[in-house]
């Protein structure tokens, strides 16, 4: 989220950010926020720009001005009264989230609010939400919480309910491609649509530099099946931290491949159709789909259990041929 703190708010998102500064300004917003839209589509943004919207010194803007001080302070990323938990890499703990109400439940250090994000916030343990929803029921004075999600039903019913629900839209692949045309990319990843259509997550993969791993992959893949490349040779650049970017790579072609086999056009359709149609020759239908769902399980497994994911995805290429 840093890389992107200067960029302005996407097109798609600004109508969310207006409705709830009308909301702000007029000192009729909900102490607590539901941002809920598909992972990558901006809804961490979109939370850290209404959070340094609440926090500004002039109160009866719907947006911050930047300029006044504490506008100032979250532009360098040191406003003391800007609360952050990820849940994006992993368990957000119930230790966390009361470390974050034992600091929220002062006066503001700086400003007139204080504002909490969890950003993933369906990341939080059982005790965690429980923890949280106490907070909701009885905030702080001055406090906003601001919750993301990608999927409202892995939250806690009582959670939701106390949350101002806003439902982000998706882009339209104008609006998509115009934003990553401005970030200026060294890397076009216009072509590897077929992994995921959210812009959010295409500028990741650029800036980690993991889409060039993506793009090769579909060739790498369709040799494979037709005997002109060895398992080793698909998986030779195959390591421990990129081991969920290969499976996230298998499981969307599979995944395009059957939508493809229904006589759909699919997402950068000349970058796998070679691929897409061995798939459906070597394996057939049946198989495609048998395939598609193994990789789902081997993706469950892998946030419940330490398998070793290296192992694990070669012995599905063989099971493919087998």
């Amino acid at each position: 989220m840093n890389d992107l703190a200067a960029t302005s708010l996407p097109a798609w998102l600004q109508p969310s950010q207006q409705e709830i500064g009308e909301l702000k300004s007029k000192q009729a917003l909900s102490h607590a926020l539901l941002l809920m839209g598909k992972d990558g589509g901006g809804q961490h943004l979109l939370a850290t720009q209404l959070a340094y919207d609440l926090l500004c010194d002039q109160k009866h803007l719907a947006k911050a001005c930047g300029e006044c001080h504490s506008c100032r302070l979250n532009q360098s990323a040191t406003h003391p009264d800007y609360h952050f938990l990820d849940g994006r890499e992993g368990v957000i703990k119930v230790d966390q989230i009361r470390q974050i109400i034992a600091k929220v439940a002062t006066s503001p250090q700086v400003s007139h609010a204080k504002v909490v994000i969890l950003a993933q916030a369906s990341s939080m343990n059982i005790n965690a939400a429980n923890a949280v929803l106490k907070a909701l029921e009885e905030p702080p004075s001055g406090t906003f919480f601001i919750l993301t999600a990608d999927a409202s039903s892995q939250l806690l019913p009582t959670v939701r309910s106390r949350c101002l629900l806003i439902n982000l839209p998706e882009p339209s692949s104008e609006q998509s491609d115009h934003w990553l045309e401005q970030l200026e990319l060294e890397d076009d990843v216009t072509d590897i649509r077929w992994v995921t259509q959210q812009p959010f997550t295409l500028f990741q993969l650029a800036k980690s530099g993991k889409s060039l791993l993506y793009k090769d992959i579909p060739n790498n893949l369709a040799q494979y099946l037709k005997g002109e490349m060895s398992a080793d040779l698909v998986l030779s650049k195959l390591d421990a931290k990129n081991s969920a970017d290969f499976l996230t790579a298998f499981s969307a072609i599979f995944h395009q491949s059957i939508y493809y086999s229904t006589g759909a056009q699919v997402p950068n359709q000349a970058h796998i159709q070679v691929c897409m149609d061995v798939l459906l020759s070597r394996l057939g239908i049946h198989k495609l789909m048998d395939c598609f769902a193994r990789l789902q399980d081997l993706n469950n497994k892998t946030h419940k259990t330490n398998l070793n994911l290296q192992i694990q995805l070669k012995s599905e290429l063989i099971y493919w041929l087998s």
